[in-house]
């Protein structure tokens, strides 16, 4: 488990920077965060003064916490300072059904050592001080916070606070923090880094058992129970737990739990609140339903995010203008020097990727460790990956355009193109489950430089041959096929390294190959029948953006499976359309017989089941007429 001790020095470097904790919301040894229902405050006597309801946008609080109250069941066991009404309310009994003598007398002696000791601060006093007074519940009554029925208990609507959007829908369960007023300018407790310090360097004063810390190599008080809420607020999953005491003792390999990991309580709060804090604010995260991946450096480098897309990985914002394809691959090329150059010889770097198969244990699905120059080898990857898992994709700049750039798709893209359906106008895969799978599986060729998993290829090609299946607007489809082409391009990379269709190594765009590949030509000729129908509907209609599925779409899947008995239908229907174009389409016309040539008649009248070159062949034609066009009506309006 060396990531825990990569997640130790990461935490060890984050709280040089104060700004971790006032602003980015790092946690202090001892600490974590809860929703809080109701703010008290008092004087700096223990006087009561007033009380607000805390709208649930406002709600996360900082908390000081012991080991077990961060983890606390159906036992009483209290939080040292802000806690529920059951712990600190003296007259919980007067107002509620249920007695909290147990769980109020647990909070007041825990609270008194606190306010006892060395550590000791004067606005802990004054809580302490009004809690002492047992009126917690009476002073919020009325207050006019909690509303009570007419037997003087309290409802369990808020019956007082009926248009704010309060956390917890039962009164007896709110939660209550304190704000202490006339002792120094932060009267917020939550707020107060000073009290906060006071607290940690409380708890670890406290004797514990010691043992020797397989994170700090020191022998130091041990944790028994460690944190959770790691991936969000409501995360019961843990990363370390051992609680297999009473059946198959931890499977037969230990006969306890220290035998197998030993961790201090300070090392493991550090690395959980580390890695709470890198998957709140590293740029470098990912979320898939439950699982999520992060990848940091020790010494916060700069790193490039492996589930980007090729944009993404140029350019933060989406509303970045591309005028040229060499600008774009300047771009790359700056990207990919100025991630070289936050390596150095003492670099420590981690991929983690986390998931939970039961609610109470999380798991290490995916772990990469980078040490001193090896963070080199992993940017060479990810650049390998943005250069062979390639293909022109869309995306959409700040007037909601689409444009284009030649890159890799990302990860999650990819995995819905082979394993989504069509919902309207964007694609869902079955489960978050598939798609986080489908993603891991990916990111060892990212990362790694492992070679595409081949059933992905094939779910994604075959997806492609089907365009009727994602409606009439097809902008769905050209991202399945745009997604399909990638992944099939890194296909002939991997296993087929030497296959003519390969685009060059410094090439930045789809070119067309002129090569005598029977599949790849097929595809062209299909893209271009598909113009000559387009060019023809478009010249007849008014709207010349709006105009009837082609016949080139309509058979395109039929073309896949029979190429020479389709193309037999779609050569006579092409008739009329040619006679409507004229010699506006002589350019289409003479490609088909430039494509045709290439064919073997043979092997056409044959042929069955074309495969992933089919693809490339039919949007690297469609996208070669398309800039074709572009350009002639660029050159004519300068003539005009």
């Amino acid at each position: 488990m060396s990531y825990m001790m990569t997640l130790y020095r990461t935490y060890e470097r984050l709280e040089k920077d104060p700004a971790n904790f006032t602003q980015r919301g790092l946690l202090k040894v001892g600490f974590s965060t809860q929703q809080a229902h109701v703010d008290v405050k008092l004087g700096k006597e223990g006087q009561f003064i007033s009380a607000t309801p805390v709208e649930k946008q406002l709600a996360d609080t900082v908390i000081p916490v012991t080991e077990y109250s961060a983890n606390r069941t159906s036992k009483p066991c209290p939080h040292p300072l802000f806690d529920k009404l059951k712990y600190i309310a003296g007259d919980y009994p007067r107002f509620c059904k249920e007695d909290n003598a147990e769980a109020y007398q647990a909070y007041m002696e825990q609270l008194q050592a606190w306010c006892e000791s060395p550590y000791s601060n004067p606005k802990i006093k004054a809580v302490y001080q009004y809690l002492n007074q047992k009126t917690l519940i009476h002073d919020l009554v009325e207050q006019g916070i909690f509303s009570v029925d007419e037997n003087g208990r309290l409802t369990k609507k808020w019956e007082n606070q009926p248009n704010l959007k309060l956390p917890v829908g039962n009164q007896a369960d709110a939660f209550v923090r304190f704000s202490v007023i006339g002792v120094d300018s932060i009267p917020a407790l939550w707020q107060d880094g000073k009290l906060q310090d006071q607290y940690t360097n409380y708890y670890l004063s406290q004797e514990g058992s010691k043992k020797f810390c397989y994170v700090t190599g020191n022998r130091l008080r041990v944790c028994n129970i460690h944190p959770s809420k790691i991936r969000h607020s409501g995360d019961k999953a843990k990363l370390i737990s051992a609680n297999d005491i009473t059946n198959f003792t931890f499977r037969g390999r230990f006969e306890t739990a220290e035998q197998a990991y030993t961790i201090s309580y300070e090392a493991s709060q550090k690395a959980h609140n580390a890695l709470k804090w890198l998957i709140q604010n590293q740029k470098q995260v990912a979320r898939i339903g439950d699982r999520v991946f992060v990848l940091w450096g020790v010494d916060g480098e700069e790193l490039p995010d492996p589930m980007a897309d090729t944009f993404q990985f140029c350019f933060e914002e989406q509303s970045v203008e591309i005028n040229t394809e060499q600008e774009f691959a300047q771009q790359f090329k700056m990207a990919i020097t100025g991630y070289h150059a936050e390596i150095r010889k003492d670099s420590q770097l981690v991929l983690l990727g986390l998931d939970a198969a039961t609610t109470g244990r999380m798991a290490v699905v995916f772990n990469r460790e980078y040490n001193g120059l090896q963070g080199n080898e992993l940017i060479d990857n990810i650049e390998r990956w943005h250069k062979t898992c390639a293909w022109n994709t869309r995306y959409y700049n700040e007037t909601k355009k689409q444009e284009y750039h030649f890159g890799a798709p990302s990860p999650v893209n990819l995995a819905k193109a082979a394993f989504g359906v069509s919902r309207g106008n964007y694609l869902e895969v079955g489960s978050n489950k598939l798609l986080a799978d489908t993603v891991q599986r990916i990111l060892p060729c990212i990362c790694d430089g492992a070679k595409i998993p081949r059933d992905i290829v094939k779910a994604a090609v075959n997806k492609a041959k089907f365009p009727q299946n994602y409606g009439e607007d097809f902008n769905l489809w050209y991202q399945v096929l745009s997604a399909s082409c990638a992944l099939y391009h890194r296909y002939l990379c991997d296993y087929q390294p030497g296959d003519p269709c390969i685009m060059d190594k410094e090439d930045i765009s789809v070119n067309i190959k002129e090569i005598d590949d029977f599949t790849y030509n097929c595809g062209r000729l299909l893209a271009v029948a598909d113009a000559i129908e387009t060019w023809a509907l478009r010249e007849k209609s008014e709207d010349k953006k709006s105009i009837r599925t082609t016949n080139a779409m309509r058979l395109f899947s039929k073309f896949n499976q029979n190429p020479c008995r389709t193309w037999g239908i779609l050569n006579d229907r092409l008739a009329v359309y040619k006679a409507q174009l004229g010699v506006k389409g002589t350019y289409l016309y003479d490609l088909i017989g430039e494509i045709s040539s290439k064919i073997d008649p043979i092997q056409f009248e044959k042929a069955s089941n074309l495969g992933g070159k089919f693809n490339l062949g039919y949007d690297s034609q469609r996208i070669a007429i398309i800039k074709e066009a572009t350009e002639r009506k660029a050159k004519k309006m300068e003539e005009e």
